[in-house]
């Protein structure tokens, strides 16, 4: 009588390298999807959150006889109050956090957790009402930021420059920049409560900064820039945040 063995083939290298190769070519096709999936949601995230900002913001208006948030200067120097103070109890602290900045750790003090946005200075910083802002649909109220800065001020670009600073630098994400974490976009709060993911440079309108300003006739940011930045320079000099 035959006895019959069965006999287990084993994959050869020739196999292997072409499961190999299908592995790596659906990964290559794969993960960018994956990767742009994950974004879209963070990004969605994002807008969420500042959406709940912008309510906060209308609720604190609604308590202080329509005024708006604003950062206040101690006048002993130094940052004493600011819109994140002012909107803290409407909002959860996990609000200020925008899942893609990985620069939120802290402030730019250090002194607290920090916070993915600012709020657009030109058009906010001394404390603005909602019968000054002439058209909300199409004022920036917050941006997103890095380091957590409070405000964001613009310049001959939007994206230019802090409070707390005096160098004019053109370049997004720079640690002086708007963020532009959502594939190139960056999400945008405006003074109507709706938000919008744009590219920094498509806030401009023909060179002029009117997504930043209160109303199309504020023309101190357009008209004298120099001297608009001498005076910025003359108040953090006299509030001590800016040393020659």
């Amino acid at each position: 009588m035959q006895v019959y063995t069965k006999r287990h083939h084993g994959f050869t290298l020739i196999e292997l390298l072409v499961v190999i190769a299908i592995i790596a070519i659906l990964a290559a096709i794969l993960f960018p999807v994956f990767a742009a999936a994950r974004e879209r949601a963070r990004s969605s995230t994002c807008q969420s959150n500042l959406k709940q900002i912008g309510v906060a913001w209308k609720m604190y208006a609604d308590d202080y006889d329509g005024a708006y948030p604003q950062n206040r200067f101690d006048p002993a120097g130094g940052l004493h109050y600011t819109w994140k103070t002012a909107i803290r109890p409407y909002v959860k602290m996990s609000t200020f956090r925008c899942p893609s900045n990985e620069w939120y750790d802290a402030d730019y003090e250090g002194t607290e957790p920090g916070r993915s946005y600012c709020m657009n200075g030109a058009a906010g910083h001394d404390g603005s009402s909602d019968t000054v802002i002439k058209n909300p649909t199409e004022v920036i109220n917050v941006c997103e930021c890095r380091y957590g800065y409070p405000d964001v001020y613009p310049a001959d670009q939007p994206w230019s420059s802090f409070l707390y600073s005096t160098e004019w630098n053109p370049t997004p994400n720079s640690y002086l920049g708007v963020m532009q974490t959502h594939s190139k976009l960056s999400n945008f709060l405006f003074y109507d409560g709706h938000v919008k993911a744009l590219k920094p440079v498509a806030t401009l309108h023909q060179g002029e900064l009117t997504m930043w300003l209160r109303s199309l006739e504020e023309p101190q940011v357009i008209k004298d820039l120099e001297g608009w930045r001498q005076r910025r320079l003359k108040e953090l000099l006299a509030h001590g945040e800016y040393a020659n």
